[in-house]
């Protein structure tokens, strides 16, 4: 992200904020799996932490699909 000033600010250069991970690993997932065009991102980001979750001694919680079919995103922020 941009730091306003770069100066004073500097060390926000070392620290990579929460919003900016997230970003991270959707890129990640995107550009991995990037010749599986008919894949959705979120199975490619699924697939990212399934691999690097052990790593931490961690397991992911897995999403039921029933919910995501049923409304969209920009759907339920109208609700």
């Amino acid at each position: 992200m941009t730091v306003r000033d770069d100066v004073k600010m500097r060390d926000e250069y070392t620290q990579l904020r929460f919003i900016e991970f997230l970003e991270f690993i959707g890129r990640v997932a995107h550009i991995r799996y990037i010749e599986e065009e008919d894949v959705p991102l979120v199975r490619k980001i699924e697939r990212i932490m399934d691999a690097l979750f052990p790593l931490f001694q961690m397991k992911r919680n897995a999403v039921d699909d029933a919910v995501e079919e049923k409304e969209s995103s920009d759907e339920s922020v109208f609700i």
